[in-house]
């Protein structure tokens, strides 16, 4: 049976540090906004699945594609998704990994105009991880689904990389190389991100003692001053990486598995201390270092709205202002930036979400390799972060911008469930 619901919620109001605080106060004087979110017919309305929290309740609805498409899918983004798993699929190796150097991983040597080292070409669980979450976003299980086998074995792959520590930056085995230091949080992260969803998905008790280990490993690593994550751990942390470690201990909360409120109390800071602009709606790769970003701002922006830190409206103008400036089709492609641009926005549901998404399906639909390919259903790593991570990480970036419709609940939808089903009374 599922585990029953540990910290789920927003954490007490003390934990947000006094700029959040502020905002809370100021949240009161401002005009509700327009609501623009979908109105569902009847026949659409959203399931109430006891199994599983809200959040997931759309990746295995019987209507699943009818509530998509109100969201903003159509039949060729989903085509789209189909082919990208039927590749990653194929591409999968016989151990149940997805070896990143065979598929491009590592040849971006001076990403920003910085040596990378070749740093992704070991990033096996990593890329592992990416794949499954593509997976499991569009529904599949290893309990469940078409693509169950390929699951199972990608899971199990997690499983043995494993060591006793709890870390997933790559495979404990003798005679296999680890991961690139600076990709070995990334690998964590992520690996730990796919094992949580697995996990809140079927509730396999196979899963959770791997799940706890790699949660308690990044609880250890996270720099207990700062509140964020880096290379090593304890390290002062980035931006970066943190979205990573963010997004993978919200879903072990989601799983039942507790998370202390001071971990959660550090990462607000840490968030807290990364951003800037004029109302603090834009955010750096590092406090207090260089200039804001796109990418960072579309990252710390999701993991704003993923936390519940109170955001004033005039921060979060400013965030969207930064985004929808470089919206897909303008400058270089970066599957990355769009990843974190889509999580938030979609959250949102107003005009800015629906000029990103018709953006964001013309970019991703007319670059896919077509039927004819030899790569078919593939994406393409010639983009910025391609080199990095390669085919299998463009790959499965684009699917899981392109499954964002049913990937997560919009948060209003989520107050929805909550006020007129308990999904977690069957456990009580």
């Amino acid at each position: 049976p599922i585990a029953s619901r540990a910290i789920d919620s927003p954490p007490p109001a003390s934990v947000f540090p006094p700029a959040a605080m502020a905002n809370l106060a100021a949240l009161d004087a401002q005009p509700v906004a327009a609501d623009h979110s979908p109105i569902l017919p009847p026949e659409m309305q959203l399931p109430a699945d006891p199994r599983l929290p809200p959040e997931y309740q759309l990746r295995q609805a019987s209507n699943r594609l009818q509530l998509a498409t109100a969201y903003g899918a159509d039949q060729d983004s989903e085509a789209a998704v189909e082919a990208g798993l039927a590749w990653l699929a194929a591409a999968q190796s016989s151990d149940g990994s997805w070896n990143a150097k065979q598929f491009g991983a590592g040849t971006e040597t001076h990403a920003l105009g910085e040596s990378r080292y070749g740093t992704g070409d070991k990033a096996d669980t990593g890329v592992s991880g990416l794949a499954l979450l593509a997976f499991l976003s569009a529904g599949h299980t290893h309990v469940q689904g078409k693509h169950q086998k390929t699951v199972e074995l990608g899971l199990s792959y997690l499983l043995r990389a494993q060591w006793s520590t709890g870390d997933l930056s790559g495979p404990k085995q003798i005679g296999q190389e680890r991961s690139v230091l600076n990709a070995r949080m990334y690998c964590h992260s992520i690996a730990t991100l796919a094992l949580a969803e697995a996990h809140v998905m079927t509730g396999d008790v196979v899963l959770r003692d791997s799940l706890m280990r790699a949660a308690q490993y990044s609880i250890n690593a996270q720099d207990p001053r700062g509140g964020g994550w880096r290379y090593r751990p304890g390290d002062p942390g980035d931006l970066s990486q943190f979205g990573w470690q963010a997004m993978a201990l919200k879903s072990v909360q989601r799983s039942g598995i507790h998370v202390p409120a001071v971990v959660t109390q550090r990462m607000l800071s840490f968030l807290d201390s990364c951003s800037t602009g004029n109302s603090k709606g834009l955010f750096t790769y590092r406090p207090q270092e260089g200039r804001p970003s796109e990418t960072m701002t579309a990252e710390g922006f999701a993991c704003r709205l993923l936390l519940d830190y109170p955001t004033s409206l005039a921060a979060q103008q400013e965030s969207l202002k930064m985004i929808m400036d470089r919206r897909p089709g303008v400058g270089e492609d970066n599957v990355y930036f769009w990843y974190y641009a889509t999580l938030a926005l979609f959250q949102l549901q107003d005009q800015n979400w629906r000029d990103w998404n018709q953006a964001l399906k013309q970019q991703l639909l007319s670059t896919q390799e077509p039927v004819y390919s030899p790569q078919a259903g593939s994406w393409n790593p010639d983009r910025m972060w391609g080199g990095y991570g390669g085919r299998v990480y463009s790959t499965a970036m684009s699917c899981l911008c392109l499954e964002v419709y049913y990937r997560y609940l919009p948060m209003y939808q989520r107050a929805n469930i909550a006020r007129s089903h308990d999904p977690y009374r069957a456990q009580r």
